[in-house]
């Protein structure tokens, strides 16, 4: 599920450290008047969800 996307920036940077690159998301569920798919715009543009509230 996308909420805020607070996680997925977290582990987001913690591949970074890594030397890995995102190269995209993927939720079954996200919940679009919290915003959160903007915040993970910064790390990969593509992010899918199944469902979208």
């Amino acid at each position: 599920m996308l909420a805020t996307g607070g996680t997925v920036v977290a582990a987001s940077k913690l591949v970074e450290q890594l030397e890995a690159k995102v190269v995209a998301y993927s939720f079954l569920i996200s919940l679009d008047f919290l915003n959160g798919r903007d915040r993970l715009t910064s790390f990969c543009p593509h992010t899918f969800s199944l469902a979208s509230f």
